[in-house]
């Protein structure tokens, strides 16, 4: 039942985090695999959701710790910009295009990693800014100030990207 309830949404977290659909498919597998493993260590003291996106912020440090992966996939901002913008058949990426819409998915990549996971964490899985805090391990003030600049600087990029149109 966790699984199917919140696969999606550990998915795209683990996807706009990680920046490639197969790490995103071996994470969000071990995530799941972790939390079946552990179902008996849940304490109860956050809501199950919040605990799988605990978990899966915890995999996706583990998997940039890798000095094999640091060498591999790219995480500047530049090749970000480049890899949203090579769009892939697959099913999961249509569907988050669909949901999100392209150009502001691909805006939302360029963002800095703390402000990129706030708005997930916001905007596509809807938790609250104390669900953010307990996930990302911050103050719920934290959370709360890098929404903020994200999504100036996202209104910013929009803005920019507009003017640039109408040329």
């Amino acid at each position: 039942m966790l699984m199917t309830k919140y696969w999606s949404g550990i998915w795209s977290y683990i996807y706009a985090t990680a920046g490639s659909v197969t790490a995103a498919d071996d994470l969000t597998q071990d995530v799941f695999i972790s939390a079946y493993e552990h179902l008996d260590s849940f304490q109860g003291k956050s809501s199950y959701k919040t605990w799988l996106f605990v978990i899966a912020r915890n995999r996706c440090k583990d998997h940039f710790k890798s000095a094999f992966i640091r060498r591999v996939i790219p995480v500047g901002h530049h090749q970000l910009r480049e890899y949203a913008s090579d769009v892939s058949a697959s099913a999961e990426e249509s569907a988050i295009e669909a949901i999100t819409g392209h150009a502001l998915w691909r805006t939302v990549l360029t963002l800095k990693r703390p402000q990129r996971e706030v708005v997930i964490l916001r905007l596509h899985q809807e938790m609250s800014f104390r669900e953010i805090a307990r996930v990302l391990n911050i103050p719920e003030v934290t959370a709360k100030a890098r929404y903020r600049r994200a999504v100036m600087k996202l209104g910013e990029r929009v803005q920019k990207e507009v003017l640039a149109s109408e040329l």
